[in-house]
């Protein structure tokens, strides 16, 4: 349990904090998970068909979409969890997480705009190490959200 819920949490850490690769897209979740945990293909198409389910869901504008990374990322730990559950137990806790990811998504943006705004005011009066711990400081509040 301990092993998926650092995985979780490093696989979310792709979505907010180290580039963008798109490893914490429910399909490539569901390969690293498979690998991980000798569950190939049942992990596979599980994160294929909660990718189909995000797919039209893009952030235009200001509209935050439900969080189809940690959906995913719940669904196929459900599914590592319990294997005996039917595909749609993973597919509703992957639903109803990324519903409530996408509302608290606002207050960690919220709070990742308090640090820019610091790490700013800090580059401005040349306080290097300053600004390069409030970068670091969103790192494991990302890991948290995935962790968690």
């Amino acid at each position: 349990m301990i092993k998926l819920a650092l995985l979780s949490g490093l696989l979310i850490l792709d979505k907010y904090a180290i580039g963008i690769f798109g490893l914490s897209q429910p399909i490539g979740a569901g390969l690293i998970f498979g690998l991980a945990f000798g569950r190939l293909s049942e992990c596979i198409i599980l994160g294929a068909y909660l990718q189909l389910i995000y797919l039209a869901l893009l952030p235009v504008g200001r509209y935050i979409p439900p969080d189809g990374e940690l959906g995913g990322i719940t669904g196929l730990a459900i599914h590592i969890l319990y294997p005996q559950f039917p595909l749609i137990v993973p597919f509703f806790f992957a639903v109803i997480t990324s519903i409530f990811s996408g509302y608290t998504d606002t207050i960690f943006r919220q709070f990742n705009n308090l640090l820019y705004r610091k790490g700013i005011q800090a580059a401005a009066q040349e306080q290097i190490t300053t600004v390069i711990n409030l970068h670091l400081l969103g790192l494991p509040v990302a890991f948290s959200r995935g962790f968690i």
